[in-house]
């Protein structure tokens, strides 16, 4: 065979191939590889949400949207980035949900223009305004479950809306509690119809709806006062390239989503980048003063060293011999002035001070007077007085 038959030989084969078989969108699914997350934090390119004290909680094989008890939570998953695809796409969801005999809860499906990954969990009767599609599983009617199909301008409140179940486009009854099994939603979109597949069986299928591109998926939940509890184990979005333009379009909107996702991590870098050199010029902001301050005790150090230094010196290099030769000298002199003044001061204070002798026989000789006149007063009134006999 020669080489240009080889060549489309090989073309058509794989041409073939990619006509026939759906490619999966990696970054729009979760849970067809092995573990649903890396890292037991988030799932690639999806934005886990709950309601109050409750978030979803995330397992190696499902995520759990809401618990088994207690009762009203609220759960939801969305994809970061729009579906970038015309024509012939295929999104499947797996999900399983048990509760008590009278459990109750609804599951929602949905594909919208506008993403609800940074707001509180929804349900088609909650939610207000919505451009797009949501499939809505409950027990509607308590037929023991049902799958309806809703779709919205977003000029329509659906929860203000006084009958919304009325709004219904297409339902199907479906048992979907307490299976002990997977419950597999298909939801296929082609050029001229959409088609829901629920456990194999088509559910409703119309041709009057054409789901544009750039939306959104996402899969939430919310649980009644008596709860079931909704797990999601697998979301799976796939297309079918039929041509090349196809294939030139699905490469170029690859390509455009990994630009994107580099301009990201620019962003990032940068503004990492610009924190680190704010933090490095308050650092340095902080640092400069500090060193001043070193700078000048290290100087008053030095000058502290270099007078120790000069006093050590001074001391070593004089002689203090006759200095304290002087001083002992001066004190002998100081001892002996002392000692040979001291009698003559002495006797000129107590001669000018002390008392005169005339006087003090002066005062002695009056002291025996006054006695000896005192005596005889006493001894004559003693005398005069009446006697008393017995």
């Amino acid at each position: 065979m020669s080489k240009p038959l080889r060549f489309a030989a090989i073309s058509a084969i794989a041409f073939s191939t990619v006509h026939a078989v759906p490619y999966v969108i990696d970054n729009l699914s979760f849970g067809h590889k092995e573990t649903l997350s890396p890292n037991g934090r988030g799932i690639p390119h999806w934005n886990i949400q709950g309601n109050e004290d409750w978030l979803p909680q995330l397992f190696s094989d499902r995520i759990i949207l809401t618990p088994p008890y207690p009762g009203n939570k609220r759960g939801s998953v969305w994809t970061e980035d729009p579906l970038h695809h015309k024509g012939d796409w295929v999104a499947e969801v797996h999900f399983r949900a048990s509760g008590q005999e009278r459990g109750g809860g609804n599951l929602q499906i949905w594909y919208t223009k506008q993403s609800q990954a940074r707001e509180p969990p929804a349900s088609l009767y909650t939610t207000h305004k919505f451009d797009g599609l949501v499939l809505l599983v409950d027990q509607y009617e308590n037929h023991g479950g049902s799958l309806r199909g809703f779709l919205n301008d977003g000029t329509v409140d659906i929860g203000a809306h006084p009958d919304p179940d009325t709004l219904a486009f297409g339902k199907c009854d479906y048992a979907y509690r307490n299976r002990g099994e997977l419950t597999p939603i298909k939801l296929h979109h082609a050029e001229g119809f959409l088609e829901v597949i629920i456990d194999g069986e088509t559910c409703f299928k119309t041709d009057k709806v054409i789901l544009p591109e750039g939306y959104y998926f996402g899969i939430s939940a919310s649980s009644a006062e008596n709860p079931d509890s909704f797990e999601m184990l697998e979301d799976v979005v796939a297309a079918n390239i039929r041509s090349q333009q196809d294939q030139f379009a699905d490469l170029h909107n690859r390509i455009q989503i990994i630009n994107n996702r580099v301009y990201e991590i620019y962003e990032t870098v940068e503004l990492i980048h610009k924190t680190n050199n704010d933090r490095w010029n308050d650092l340095m902001t902080r640092i400069v003063p500090i060193d001043d301050r070193g700078a000048a005790t290290i100087r008053n150090v030095e000058r502290v060293e270099r007078q120790t230094a000069q006093i050590l010196k001074d001391l070593e290099s004089k002689d203090f011999k006759d200095m304290m030769k002087e001083i002992h000298r001066a004190l002998a002199f100081s001892h002996n002035t002392i000692v040979e003044g001291m009698p003559g001061i002495m006797g000129a204070v107590v001669k000018t001070h002390g008392p005169n002798m005339t006087t003090f026989i002066f005062i002695a000789v009056a002291v025996q007077i006054m006695v000896t006149g005192a005596y005889l007063v006493y001894k004559k009134r003693r005398g005069g007085a009446p006697k008393k006999y017995l």
